[in-house]
């Protein structure tokens, strides 16, 4: 339950998305628990085998079960990351507790998860994914009302790239991977010389014209060559290949930009013969304040540098001493790549959209306002995070869509023995389990924030300056509650009259429909609430039932330990 400040205490809240049609939460979890123990097995295995190190211990220490074989001073996994693991023996407990979900069971939020918080997890990775996603979203209307403000025009055009080399030999993955990353680095000083200095890599649009290059997103992805992992073949064993989002001030010439781009990249790969075949472009955003949402963006700052179901083929290690020739393959496999992407920066904006996320980060970590609480020793100012309101609000501009966010509806509890049972929320389940949206939604800007320093200051004041917050007050929320229902009628029309697929038309409509329904059921009980405690209130009372989730986890954490609960009648 939230304390008086508005901070969750004693449990995890991690948020999950599914955007592929007829894929549900109920789908996802099945592969992420079992590449999440293959993972801490391998990583527990590989500390065992040598091939991993654990960083050295500070001043506390601990006593391990399985002592690693190496200490560096920077290890590949933490010390008390590594005594976790350790302590659970590399066991991993399959058994999420329970989570709320919308009515369509594309997102929730798991009330615990069992999160070692190793690099590059499959759960971890999950929970940062999903943060990710809501904040690429706004991100992505801050770079459209940056393109405003520079060109006039907030509309958005983006093509998305992949970009290949041939598949790299087993030791070779991370000279592999820092190349390419410095061959796409001058591939994008190449596109923004072209548009500054008309001396690079330039893109044109359908007449022959030049398109300015303002903006971009890199993403690095690695994945394994399966028959070679099988046949234990060290040949092309790692295939890592960039995805790259390029933001255009106008539409390209796509089948141009593909002969075009293709060259500049094999120009810079001159010592392979690359194939057209495995280079892509294609269209990634749909501009229409009334089409699907900004997935396909979103999806390449969401994705995975080794996606989870690359651990869930690869064996379990039982016994490091006795293991047959390709579980040490594997091992080896495994270990390679946990270490080249290990603290690597695989994401990369550039131009508007790091503008953009600049931007975000400065609202997320806190902006600086002038202190109103009564407390004497308190400094004058005070940071307060505002991304939950920019996330619930919009810009005053019309081009800018309206994202509308998953409201939490149903309760999912997972049985240990698979399955899992669902029942909707009664209204004040509802309230707590979107308390954090309410909270967050309303902000108003006060008169002397402190500004950062330099020309960031005069672009941050105009962005807030233009942005709409949801009203203060009970009130302002069902207001904004309301604009959430329009926008998801407009999204409604728009997929009868535009999606001409009925399989994806009927997918699109039953999602929109129940998502509609799950705000239709907020806005009902802020509507109660408002009429009860009048529209200027600014607290909606609701149970605790926070304690009750974290003892569900607490006692099938114990189960699975075949542990026992007793209670000691001297207290």
């Amino acid at each position: 339950m939230p304390t008086d400040s508005g901070v969750w205490e004693g449990f995890l809240i991690m948020a999950i998305r599914v955007n592929k049609r007829n894929k549900t939460i109920m789908d996802k979890i099945p592969t992420i628990v079992k590449s999440e123990f293959k993972f801490r097995n391998l990583v527990l295995a590989g500390v065992m085998a040598g091939l991993l190190s654990v960083s050295e211990p500070g001043k506390k220490q601990h006593h391990f079960h399985r002592r690693p074989a190496k200490f560096e001073q920077n290890g590949d996994i933490g010390y008390e990351q590594y005594w976790h693991l350790d302590r659970e023996d590399g066991l991993f407990v399959p058994r999420l507790t329970t989570l709320f979900s919308n009515s369509s069971a594309t997102a929730a939020k798991l009330t615990f998860i069992n999160n070692v918080q190793i690099a590059h997890a499959p759960l971890k990775e999950l929970n940062e994914s999903s943060q990710r996603t809501a904040k690429m979203r706004t991100a992505l209307d801050v770079t459209k009302m940056l393109q405003l403000r520079e060109y006039g025009d907030a509309t958005l055009h983006a093509a998305m790239a992949t970009f290949t080399i041939p598949n790299c030999n087993k030791g070779g993955l991370n000279d592999a991977v820092s190349e390419m990353s410095k061959l796409i680095s001058k591939l994008l000083k190449a596109l923004k010389d072209g548009t500054n200095n008309h001396n690079g890599l330039q893109l044109y649009d359908y007449n022959g014209n030049p398109v300015p290059f303002i903006g971009g997103l890199m993403t690095i992805e690695i994945t394994i060559n399966q028959v070679k992992l099988h046949d234990m073949d060290s040949n092309g064993l790692f295939h890592p290949h960039v995805h790259l989002v390029l933001l255009t001030l106008d539409d390209i010439d796509e089948d141009d930009a593909r002969d075009r781009l293709f060259n500049y990249w094999q120009t810079l790969n001159s010592n392979y013969v690359l194939s057209p075949k495995a280079f892509g472009l294609e269209h990634a955003y749909s501009d229409s304040s009334d089409a699907a949402d900004d997935a396909a963006i979103v999806a390449e700052a969401t994705k995975y540098a080794a996606k989870p179901g690359i651990y869930k083929v690869l064996p379990t290690i039982k016994n490091t001493n006795t293991m047959k020739q390709y579980d040490q393959f594997a091992l080896e496999t495994f270990c390679e790549l946990f270490k080249c992407i290990k603290g690597r920066q695989l994401k990369r904006s550039y131009g508007l959209l790091l503008d953009a996320i600049g931007f975000i980060n400065w609202v997320n970590n806190g902006v600086s306002v002038p202190y109103t609480g009564k407390n004497p020793m308190h400094p004058d100012n005070e940071k307060v995070s505002i991304l939950s309101a920019l996330t619930a609000g919009k810009f005053n501009d019309d081009g800018v869509k309206i994202h509308v966010p998953d409201i939490m509806t149903k309760l999912y509890t997972i049985k240990p023995t698979g399955g899992y049972q669902a029942q909707s929320l009664s209204d004040d389940e509802l309230v707590y389990a979107n308390s954090l949206l309410l909270e967050g939604a309303t902000w108003q800007m006060p008169d002397n924030i402190k500004w950062p320093k330099g020309p960031k200051a005069d672009t941050y004041r105009w962005l807030l300056e233009h942005f709409t917050f949801v009203q203060p007050g009970i009130g302002g929320l069902v207001g904004q509650t309301e604009e959430w229902l329009k926008s998801l009628d407009r999204r409604l029309n728009y997929v009868q009259t535009h999606v001409f697929d009925p399989d994806e038309r009927l997918d699109k409509t039953i999602k929109l429909r129940r998502q509609v329904d799950d705000v239709r059921r907020l806005l009902n009980v802020l509507k109660i609430a408002e009429s009860i405690d009048g529209s200027d209130a600014t607290v909606i009372t609701t149970h605790d039932y926070h304690s009750l989730y974290r003892e569900i986890s607490l006692m099938q954490l114990m189960d699975a330990h075949h542990a026992q609960l007793t209670r000691d009648s001297n207290r």
